[in-house]
């Protein structure tokens, strides 16, 4: 019997995806217990004797801002999951900060990415992995700031008094971009889209001076997957 779904990792994003109805059939895997199906860590445990999967979303993040650990999931982790898991469309959930800065002009997914830092570097490689082993059918989904729906984690400030653009998206709109992304198994795959809000949020400092930073289009997401932000 093939299972509709199967989702790893479990954080805030897990959550928002469990409240729409269409992910109720789907089973969960993370290393924590409490609410999910499997209970283990990717590289130790026998993938090979799940059931076979509709779609399978990576949404596992580190568990700090180190090399080691960005290694850890989105190269160990991630290459047990694709190698050893049985299923038939692959959802990557990826981020903007893959992306370069261009002092403030438009980006989308055929811009510059980034290869100046570990963790730009590492998403990279993880995309790459997922389109090398997953490549007949699979979407990366690259996420700008997550935060609550409330807003109560949006707008964070820079440490230093400059004047950037800031590309934020709610767990509940990241939810239904996920949702949008496994709908379409016939009609999108090898794709990439850039997940975020329609207007980036402006952190302004001083008026009179022009903003710094990325600003992230969600035109592709729009028209391909019909998701409006």
């Amino acid at each position: 019997m093939v299972i509709p779904g199967l989702f790893l990792g479990k954080g805030r994003l897990g959550k928002a995806c469990w409240h729409r109805p269409f992910f109720q059939k789907w089973q969960s895997l993370s290393r924590c217990s409490a609410g999910t199906t499997y209970q283990g860590d990717l590289c130790e445990m026998s993938l090979k004797e799940l059931p076979t999967y509709e779609t399978v979303i990576f949404a596992i993040s580190p568990g700090s801002r180190t090399e080691l650990a960005y290694e850890k999931i989105y190269i160990d982790a991630l290459t047990a999951a694709l190698t050893h898991l049985q299923y038939k469309r692959f959802i990557l959930c990826s981020s903007t900060a893959i992306y370069a800065e261009n002092e403030g002009r438009w980006i989308n997914e055929e811009s510059t990415l980034d290869a100046s830092s570990f963790r730009s570097t590492i998403l990279g490689q993880a995309e790459m992995l997922v389109r090398n082993i997953a490549w007949d059918d699979f979407v990366i989904l690259r996420f700008s700031g997550l935060y609550q729906e409330d807003g109560s984690s949006c707008g964070r400030k820079t440490k230093l008094p400059l004047n950037r653009w800031a590309n934020k998206i709610s767990y509940q709109q990241g939810a239904m971009a996920l949702e949008k992304a496994s709908l379409h198994n016939n009609l999108i795959c090898q794709e990439v889209f850039s997940i975020t809000s329609d207007r980036p949020y402006r952190e302004v400092y001083d008026p009179l001076q022009p903003c710094t930073g990325k600003r992230i289009s969600n035109e592709k997401a729009k028209a391909l997957l019909g998701l409006f932000l």
